[in-house]
């Protein structure tokens, strides 16, 4: 039966798929009507129809094969635009960063002064006591009929020339050099653009008692001056006679023509006007003294370990891929093996490694195929993993270990438990997700959720689609991504977390990280996690197994958790009062605590905002911290 499409419903999806090109904020709205489209009125049919893929003659499954064809262009073409949106603003802020560089007042200004574009340099003169200033957003002048007659002069499409040089101030000869030189030049613009092609001037304005040092270490570097010498070439260069550079730096004239010789002799001049000359004809006037320096790498906030190369290391698997993996925390403690949420990499990960030397853990955690700076690996399954880490613990040297899983991370945590069962000695799970086995497993997810899970089984091209045009949004602007994604996902111990910076930039660089090589790989790990059955038998695992799940966790039903976790024979339940799907962060310390523990075989040290139980039963906390 060919399924029926409402052609209001998908003409506004489509509108909004370009739309949600440029704005993150409009993906929650297009996913809803996605879902819409896609999941038929009854609910508890959704759920048959989705387990029922494997039938191609479905509804589900052709109406899934519909919105494919009907949306990946339109999605392909969205991706595309924005793609080339991301070029002109890369592009835009490289010359913008150029722009900003040079040491001459720079703008571009219509025949109003209303400025388009100005540099540093220009505000600074600007903001200056001279005869050019910036007042809201024009560029005006003490001497505004001259500069309005210039600015009519040069814009003029009646005239020929098309620059004009001024001087504005006081110009006469007992006043001394003008307050500002100033350099105009018309810019045609493309018909269409600025005001429908109206013409552009571009401001060039220098002032004597603006200009600004060369960089010290650039004339050291350039000409192999010394730093003494360097700083005389300085005052030289701002076109000061060899007396004023003396006074400027208090040094005697005989020191000072000393250096002079040497200057002459390393630059190859003879005189001081040919010493400007040859500077200023090299790219140092690029690099001023106070400006285009990099500044001195900003202190380590409290707590933070300082990086190292034991954040990013290689290993060559025998099949000839490149596994990406950190080791980093406790050198001597417990190994733990950490595998990472969906979209994940290395990055993502607690920022205070202080907590690991704490509690005597080396934190070790490998990027999955495609992930990070780990190889792809075509047509991967969840079955490959372990002879990744097996391979891995080899060459680590490492006879046992602790394994952990968070959230997508959790079916590979377990089938490395059950695949290397004289190495794992113990198991936690952390916001674990839950297989999609039986049909009441969705309800295990939200709405939004069940809809990768229907796209990931009905409709994969679909799904590889909008997860390449969200991999866009996440470059262009991580930061707003990440928070767009903690409003609509995260409780408030979640977002109480959020609030240290090393957190939101460790999250940012995993994500990028995490999508460096594009969709096809976060798709394909998506599907792993919650599309296809995991082919994992809990109930054979027969290790010490704790999970922890936050009780308001938004991602995934705590009931849920404790379903799987009924299914591991021993294993203990962990709620966390108020905790979230981002309990990694906000309850690390309490994981790591319990971690620890379960290893030893000591009893669990765990603070009072966690509940204990087995089997999902909730008893009184014990031990506080």
């Amino acid at each position: 039966m060919r399924p029926k499409m409402n052609p209001e419903a998908l003409s506004d999806l489509i509108s909004l798929v370009y739309e949600a090109a440029a704005d993150l904020s409009l993906w929650p709205r297009l996913l809803e009507q996605l879902a819409v489209l896609l999941m038929p009125e009854d609910a508890s049919m959704a759920d048959a129809l989705a387990m029922s893929s494997a039938d191609a003659q479905s509804p589900a499954s052709a109406m899934g094969e519909l919105l494919t064809r009907c949306l990946v262009p339109h999605l392909e073409r969205a991706s595309s635009l924005h793609r080339e949106l991301d070029n002109t603003l890369y592009e835009r802020d490289g010359l913008e960063a150029v722009f900003d560089r040079l040491p001459l007042g720079m703008a571009v200004v219509d025949a109003q002064g209303q400025v388009r574009s100005v540099n540093r340099a220009m505000q600074s003169l600007a903001r200056a006591s001279g005869p050019l200033r910036l007042q809201g957003h024009r560029l005006v002048s003490t001497d505004g009929e001259r500069w309005q007659q210039a600015l009519a002069q040069v814009l003029s499409p009646l005239n020929q020339q098309p620059d004009l040089a001024l001087r504005l101030g006081e110009t006469g000869p007992a006043q001394g050099p003008p307050d500002v030189s100033v350099w105009l030049q018309r810019l045609q613009a493309t018909p269409g653009a600025h005001r429908d092609g109206e013409p552009m001037a571009l401001v060039v304005a220098a002032a004597r008692s603006s200009s600004r040092a060369l960089s010290a270490q650039a004339l050291t570097a350039m000409f192999g001056l010394s730093p003494a010498e360097a700083r005389l070439a300085q005052q030289l260069a701002l076109g000061l006679n060899l007396e004023e550079a003396c006074n400027a730096l208090d040094i005697r004239t005989n020191t000072a023509k000393t250096h002079l010789k040497r200057i002459f002799v390393k630059t190859g001049v003879r005189r001081q006007s040919e010493l400007v000359q040859a500077i200023y004809a090299s790219p140092l006037w690029l690099a001023s003294s106070d400006h285009g320096q990099h500044a001195a790498p900003a202190p380590p906030l409290p707590g933070e370990a300082a990086s190292s190369s034991l954040d990013n290391r290689r290993l060559r698997l025998d099949d000839g891929r490149i596994l990406s993996f950190s080791d980093v925390g406790d050198p001597q403690g417990l190994p733990l093996l950490f595998m990472h949420g969906l979209g994940g990499s290395r990055h993502l990960r607690h920022p205070d490694d202080s907590l690991l030397l704490r509690h005597g853990v080396r934190l070790i955690i490998p990027e999955r195929p495609g992930c990070g700076d780990s190889d792809p690996q075509p047509g991967r399954r969840l079955a490959h993993w372990p002879h990744d880490m097996a391979q891995l613990l080899h060459h680590l040297s490492l006879k046992s270990c602790v394994v952990m899983g968070y959230s997508a991370g959790t079916p590979y945590a377990m089938a490395t438990a059950l695949a290397l069962p004289e190495q794992v000695q113990a198991m936690s799970l952390v916001a674990a997700v839950c297989p999609v086995e039986r049909l009441g497993d969705m309800r295990c997810y939200p709405p939004l959720a069940r809809l990768n899970l229907l796209l990931g089984r009905l409709a994969p091209g679909l799904l590889t689609s909008i997860v390449g045009l969200m991999t866009k949004g996440m470059r262009s602007n991580p930061y707003r991504y990440v928070e767009l994604n903690m409003n609509m996902t995260a409780s408030v111990a979640d977002r109480a977390a959020y609030e240290d910076p090393r957190l939101r930039a460790a999250h940012v660089a995993g994500l990028l990280a995490g999508i460096r090589r594009g969709p096809q790989d976060l798709a394909h790990d998506q599907s792993l996690a919650f599309g296809a059955p995991w082919g994992i038998n809990p109930s054979a695992l027969s290790l010490p197994v704790q999970l922890w799940h936050g009780e308001a966790d938004p991602l995934v039903d705590i009931d849920g958790a404790r379903g799987l976790a009924d299914q591991i024979p021993g294993a203990q339940f962990n709620a966390v009062q108020g905790g979230g799907h981002f309990i990694l962060y906000s309850h690390w310390n309490e994981v790591l605590a319990g971690t620890c523990a379960m290893a030893s075989a000591d009893s669990p040290v765990i603070s009072p905002s966690i509940r204990e139980g087995e089997s999902g039963r909730v008893i009184p906390s014990r031990t506080t911290c």
